[in-house]
């Protein structure tokens, strides 16, 4: 069963809400089989998701795998990820990332509104009444061999 936190308020729980739905990505992405044995989220830059993730990662696993969470500073470091957040302080490199990543099976998320039309996977979306949505495109979901499950896609804000 999937439950996100669609309710929960951006302005009230703010890195909380992100890391939530990031961990809710992940258990909610099914990517190409592999020997891993960790999951792990890239965040890129710095960001208040990242002890957010932290706090998730001693309590949870993601396909049965132990999570790992690392602040990345290059899109190259992009590549050794399953999920990479990108922050809006950092919006300007989602166009070094997409091509870092292209073709590989990373799910790229961007904090910034509408970037899932500029590469990124995902996009996180506030709301007038300041709550945390998201849009998905799944050709990018696609083109990165990485696929989703219905429920996921019933609860995006906005498919493309």
């Amino acid at each position: 069963m999937l439950v996100l936190p669609f309710q929960l308020k951006a302005q009230e729980t703010n890195y909380r809400s992100y890391a939530l739905l990031l961990y809710n990505f992940a258990k909610n992405t099914t990517y190409p089989s592999s020997a891993k044995t960790t999951y792990t989220f890239g965040v890129y830059g710095s960001s208040g998701v990242i002890q957010e993730l932290q706090k998730l990662a001693k309590l949870k696993k993601v396909h049965n795998l132990t999570i790992v969470v690392k602040q990345i500073n290059t899109p190259q470091e992009a590549t050794q990820c399953d999920q990479v957040f990108l922050p809006v302080n950092k919006s300007s490199a989602i166009k070094a990332i997409v091509e870092a990543i292209k073709g590989k099976p990373v799910l790229l998320v961007a904090e910034r509104e509408n970037y899932y039309l500029k590469g990124a996977a995902i996009s996180f979306v506030v709301d007038d009444d300041d709550t945390l949505r998201f849009d998905l495109n799944t050709k990018t979901l696609k083109q990165q061999g990485l696929d989703i499950t219905p429920s996921l896609l019933q609860v995006a804000n906005d498919v493309d």
